[in-house]
């Protein structure tokens, strides 16, 4: 098999989905999906930019998370970020330089919104 680099935002998902989200894959993707209000709480998972070597891949990703109750928001995003900050595998480097802060997202204040963005470290792995 060739090694490659991880598809972080599929990676992510896929460490926060059983921790965080009871199995339920439809509460963390890329986008928010069209039903948002239907799937809170939520963690959109986003690659924002980042370099990569021969040896290191270098993302840049922003996790943000949507739910209905203010505290909810930041509790979930906080525990997120202390869960990366533990650098589960593959993930070699994790550093949160932002957040988790509180985001805009509707003007009627219905959803709340809490980001973080985490500078991240991976290497090559079996694909």
């Amino acid at each position: 098999m060739p090694r490659g680099f991880a598809h972080i935002e599929r990676t992510l998902a896929g460490l926060l989905v059983p921790r965080f989200f009871a199995g339920d894959a439809s509460r963390v993707g890329s986008q928010t999906p069209a039903d948002l209000d239907d799937r809170l709480p939520f963690a959109q998972v986003s690659k924002t930019s980042g370099g990569r070597t021969a040896v290191d891949d270098n993302p840049v990703v922003d996790v943000d998370v949507f739910a209905l109750l203010d505290t909810t928001a930041w509790e979930l995003a906080s525990a997120i970020c202390d869960f990366l900050l533990t650098k589960p595998f593959p993930l070699d480097t994790v550093y949160c330089p932002d957040g988790p802060r509180e985001l805009p997202w509707r003007a009627d204040g219905a959803i709340r919104r809490y980001g973080a963005t985490y500078f991240t470290s991976l290497r090559r792995v079996q694909l």
